[in-house]
């Protein structure tokens, strides 16, 4: 031990310039090297180690290639961590979703009107209030987790959305569905959270492939639309299994409910047992209590070994005990404010000394960069869900209202297709572009495509009149029109995918280390508070313009040509960002 004291402390007072050398060794060890129960301390304790200076070199060299055209290898994920946090991702989306397809029943089972457009606005209050209330304490959570680790405030969501989904099916009334929602969004907080950790989990060479994992599990997250229809009102749908339920003829929609409960729980379960904290300031802060505890243990059992001995041994014992205790307790105590200088910046420490913030400091501590990231992320989001939004309005209304005159077999059918080449390309294809072009530049060449995407969509109409008058066989005219709007959506599909990772990656690169939580938590609240009024916005401009009755360009096409504006917008903004940024981050 005094060895150990001594090598901490003669690298961390001495003035030999491998001091700072000593203090990456030290870091990397607490941000890489850690493995075994969330509980266990020793599992991340660091090992000091000494590198010369041309080591410092050579890693900063590898890190950054110097200049050459040498790949580096991929660091391998962390395959345990990566597997638990998309039990959570997946858990996320499975429970925001299973309520659409039985929203609608379980409104009109309310009683409140028999005005369908009075239902329709109903139902839009408790989509919007989950996000609302996730906008008031998105960021909130992330500063939480920025001073007490990332761990507690993921389990915290895991647990609220078990519990506000049970909540949800027993719905009786509009005030009590409402109130589930809200509670629900009030406690998750674990988008923001999730990529902060995946942050600081990853280094340059895996970050795009760990990013991609988000999309691909929500995607697969996504199938809790169809839970939601399949299991809503069981009585009447397996009567033979539950036709004599008295508890499921009372709540029809509480076994969907109950279903996605059991996937967050089960998340959180895995999440108690298995999951590791990432932050590292949280990290030092576990070792340096741990070693208090065994300091303490060592100084118990010295004090009763010591009353063993004579008077005069006694005295020259407790003078040695006390002068070991000092020392070992300085040392502790430096090594931990170097490895959080070191491992979070200079600021980290700061989280425990300065009062909690409120919602406008928290603001303060994002920086000019990732205030332009968060805006970008925040357009993007804007006019990706006022597109999802009108996109079945567009697909389902009639041709003389300037639709297209679909299906809602056809479109669904469209939907699945898309949905399958979104999970191919998130998880296959990013990770090898991103090895070839920087997630700044995909960002902007999916917005290029979004501009395209959008000014063109609403010339579908035309196209299928077209093909209607040139084409005589009804199999013909249906596969050339079918190829062409699937065209198009493959284009717009393929650059959500690349700017939902691309901005995601952004935004974490970003964020200094001791602000990471707090950047991700203010990035969700803006994208939570875009979630709940994009879709209004959007059927709000397609009705304003079908009513009017008006000619090009204030027909369908106008709520296209709106996105597709601020979609430009979004491609010019984008050149304000430092081209930099793309290769930030913690390594």
């Amino acid at each position: 031990m005094d060895g150990l004291s001594k090598s901490y402390t003669d690298s961390i007072y001495s003035n030999d310039p491998r001091e700072d050398t000593n203090a990456l060794g030290l870091t990397h060890s607490i941000n890489s090297n850690y493995s075994g129960s969330p509980h266990d301390s020793s599992a991340v304790e660091p090992r000091p180690r000494k590198m010369s200076k041309a080591s410092l070199t050579s890693v900063f060299e590898d890190t950054e290639y110097n200049g050459l055209s040498v790949e580096p290898t991929p660091t391998p994920l962390p395959r345990l961590q990566m597997f638990i946090i998309s039990i959570i991702l997946f858990s996320e989306p499975l429970t925001s979703t299973i309520l659409f397809p039985f929203i609608y029943f379980m409104i009109k089972d309310f009683h409140l009107s028999d005005d369908e457009k009075e239902i329709g606005a109903y139902a839009g209050w408790i989509t919007s209030v989950f996000f609302l209330a996730q906008f008031s304490t998105a960021i909130q959570w992330g500063k939480i987790s920025d001073n007490h680790g990332r761990r507690p405030v993921l389990l915290t969501g895991l647990i609220g959305n078990s519990i506000s989904a049970c909540m949800f099916g027993l719905s009786k009334n509009l005030w009590w569905a409402i109130g589930a929602r809200a509670f629900c969004g009030i406690v998750n907080g674990n988008s923001g959270v999730a990529r902060s950790m995946v942050s600081e989990i990853t280094d340059s060479t895996n970050r795009a492939k760990a990013f991609s994992i988000f999309g691909f599990c929500w995607g697969i997250g996504m199938i809790g639309p169809a839970l939601g229809g399949y299991l809503s009102r069981p009585v009447e749908g397996f009567p033979e299994y539950f036709g004599d339920n008295e508890f499921l003829k009372e709540y029809p929609y509480f076994l969907p409910c109950f279903v996605s409960s059991i996937g967050s729980f089960i998340g959180f379960l895995i999440g108690y047992f298995y999951l590791n904290e990432t932050n590292p300031l949280t990290i030092a802060k576990n070792i340096e209590n741990e070693k208090a505890k065994q300091d303490e243990i060592r100084e118990s059992n010295d004090t009763s070994s010591i009353r063993t001995n004579s008077n005069t041994d006694n005295d020259t014992e407790r003078l040695l005990s006390a002068d070991h205790q000092t020392s070992s307790a300085q040392t502790y105590k430096t090594f931990s404010n170097a490895n959080d200088l070191d491992a979070t910046g200079s600021q980290s420490t700061k989280a425990e000394e300065e009062p909690k913030k409120g919602y406008l400091n928290a603001l303060s501590s994002v920086s000019r960069d990732s205030a332009l990231l968060i805006l970008a992320y925040s357009l993007f989001g804007f006019h990706s869900m006022v597109f999802d939004e009108i996109l079945p309005l567009y697909f389902l209304a009639p041709t003389y209202a300037g639709g297209l005159g679909s299906t809602s077999p056809e479109f669904a059918k469209a939907l699945s297709i898309l949905g399958i080449q979104q999970l191919i390309i998130q998880f296959f294809v990013y990770p090898r572009l991103s090895r070839s072009f920087s997630t700044l530049v995909m960002t902007r060449f999916a917005l290029v495509a979004f501009v395209f995407v959008y000014f063109l969509f609403p010339e579908l109409s035309t196209v299928k009149e077209w093909v209607n008058m040139a084409i005589e066989d009804e199999n013909t005219k249906d596969w050339v029109f079918r190829g062409v709007y699937m065209s198009l959506l493959f284009v717009r599909y393929l650059g959500n995918c690349l700017a939902f990772t691309s901005l995601m990656i952004l935004v974490s690169n970003s964020a200094p280390a001791e602000a990471l939580g707090t950047v991700n938590g203010v990035c969700q609240s803006c994208l939570s508070l875009v979630r709940a009024f994009a879709p209004t916005i959007g059927g709000t401009l397609w009705s304003i313009s079908l009513r009017t009755g008006s000619g090009y360009p204030f027909d369908h096409h106008m709520v296209y040509y709106i996105i597709g504006t601020l979609a430009f917008f979004g491609l010019l903004q984008t050149y304000s960002i430092p081209a930099d940024i793309a290769s930030r981050g913690r390594r």
